[in-house]
């Protein structure tokens, strides 16, 4: 009986260390016309407002007119939030170079306010994305655009 078991345990041991992971290689998700940007901050400079938010806790999803005021503006180091047209807060930050996947997405970098609440982004032409967590945990995924350059 015992070597009928240290067979067994020996035969399933070698069938284990004999497979190899396939040959196919992972996919990694395509980031598009996206250099490193850290430290070059003067690539969001300008005025960006809300136009689409998904996930978060309820109510707050959709799509979002131009001058609804929910915006960043962005001016050398320094970034003024705007809910409403009324000032949030204002915080030096700094960009960094971070490929995180969060939803269905891949951000791209994040912003460094020096802080432990520096949101993750990805940025694409015109259009701006902020992760603020995973919309499974009640997070949200907030698309800007780019509507004025810096003044």
């Amino acid at each position: 009986m015992k070597k009928l078991l240290y067979l067994s345990l020996s035969l399933m041991f070698l069938t284990l260390s004999s497979c190899e992971k396939s040959a196919i290689p992972e996919e990694k998700p395509k980031v598009e016309d996206e250099a490193p940007l850290t430290g070059e901050v003067s690539i969001l400079e300008g005025n960006w407002e809300l136009r689409n938010a998904y996930g978060g806790m309820g109510g707050g999803a959709g799509n979002f007119a131009p001058g609804n005021g929910d915006m960043f503006k962005f001016r050398r180091q320094i970034v003024n939030r705007y809910f409403n047209g009324n000032l949030l807060y204002t915080r030096n930050f700094d960009i960094q170079d971070s490929v995180k996947r969060i939803n269905k997405t891949e951000s791209t970098h994040f912003l460094d306010y020096g802080t432990i609440d520096n949101p993750f982004v990805r940025l694409k032409g015109d259009t701006l994305i902020v992760f603020l967590g995973e919309i499974a945990a009640d997070g949200a995924e907030l698309k800007y655009v780019k509507i004025a350059a810096a003044e």
